[in-house]
């Protein structure tokens, strides 16, 4: 076999793989943004937390300290509440879940077959923005 023949045959391998890869990315965004759509209720708890926490104004002692980190812990509990139902839905495992409330998202690692996802959820007022990157 020449090289130009063992070129075209990895290269026909490699479109395959891509492929397979482009439809498991768009069966795993079909099955987070169906699961997403059903914690809408949550996910809008879950902005107005963190619009609660980012415009909480602390008092100049620093008395109601306090108040702010009740805000931040209700937002990483609603957080660990939509992400455990979705992962027990779809059966999916998350690892490496960060959350930035100042810009209202959620990233996270799903791991599926032999391959890595990294999710970000950009939650909006009455929306939400699902990327897979």
């Amino acid at each position: 076999m020449s090289d130009t023949e063992q070129i075209k045959i990895v290269d026909i391998v490699d479109n395959e793989v891509d492929e397979q890869l482009d439809i498991l990315k768009d069966e795993v965004f079909e099955n987070l943004k169906k699961s997403f759509i059903k914690e809408k209720r949550l996910l809008k708890r879950f902005y107005d937390f963190c619009e609660d926490y980012n415009f909480f104004e602390y008092d100049e002692m620093g008395m109601n300290m306090e108040d702010g980190e009740t805000a931040l812990r209700f937002v990483n509990k609603i957080n660990d509440k939509i992400l455990n139902n979705i992962q027990n839905d779809l059966s999916y495992k998350f690892t490496n879940i960060k959350v930035d409330t100042f810009k209202y998202k959620v990233s996270f690692i799903l791991e599926i077959e032999q391959y890595k996802f990294t999710i970000v959820l950009e939650v909006l007022t009455d929306s939400f923005n699902l990327e897979i990157v």
